[in-house]
């Protein structure tokens, strides 16, 4: 489906450039150096926004609204390039036009990088806030989970139900998972799914034990992380 789209968007470009050129040929006679340097980059911006709405039906809607912006510079720089061959009705050199394009592509170029690399921070942030909050997520679940399977048990052991209370606590609180905790999310993940098959409460309790142990490991790497 992307590469039906991406080949109409390129047809459609081709299309656009093509009518530029005709539309060019009507304000003037002159095919010069000047004119062709007008029509090349009225050509360039046309391709700029092309690929610019390429990479944004690839985000997934991701980093929103960072992705526009992108796009919205390639649209910017081609009413520049709409407006800048005015200037040809005043009286001003081929050298100062010539620069006003470079100057304007060179501020395009600029905003475009800069609007692209806060979009990739954004999707990186995203990611980030997903995964920790799958993590979480994922440890209350499995206690949710243990919980459900020894209820019994655990309103007859009253220690074991505060040291179950305590883990529970420990993961409602929980920081955010960042770039460095994966291991120790790695880690409670199997020490939660040994916790589950465990049958008695001695041995249970030396799980819960282990985990708390880990939660506060992981509070630790998170902390020195940052």
């Amino acid at each position: 489906m992307f590469a039906y789209k991406r080949t109409l968007i390129a047809v459609i470009t081709l299309l656009v450039g093509a009518f530029s050129f005709f539309l060019a040929r009507q304000f003037t006679d002159n095919y010069e150096f000047i004119f062709w340097f007008n029509v090349s980059t009225l050509w360039l911006a046309e391709i700029f926004v092309a690929l610019s709405i390429m990479t944004l039906m690839k985000t997934d809607q991701k980093g929103m609204p960072f992705q526009f912006i992108p796009l919205m510079v390639a649209i910017a720089y081609f009413i520049f390039t709409l407006i800048v061959p005015l200037i040809c009705l005043a009286d001003i050199s081929n050298t100062a036009l010539v620069l006003i394009h470079c100057a304007g592509l060179i501020l395009a170029v600029i905003a475009y990088t800069f609007s692209g690399m806060a979009h990739q921070s954004s999707v990186q942030l995203e990611d980030n806030q997903k995964k920790s909050f799958s993590a979480r997520t994922s440890f209350r679940n499995d206690l949710d989970y243990f919980k459900m399977r020894n209820d019994a048990l655990l309103t007859e052991n009253a220690e074991l139900n505060r040291k179950y209370m305590k883990l529970r606590d420990a993961f409602q609180y929980a920081s955010d998972s960042i770039p460095g905790s994966e291991d120790a999310d790695s880690r409670i993940t199997d020490e939660l799914k040994v916790l589950i098959g465990r049958e008695t409460p001695e041995s249970m309790e030396k799980c819960i034990d282990n985990l708390l142990s880990l939660a506060q490991w992981r509070e630790s790497v998170i902390k020195n992380s940052r």
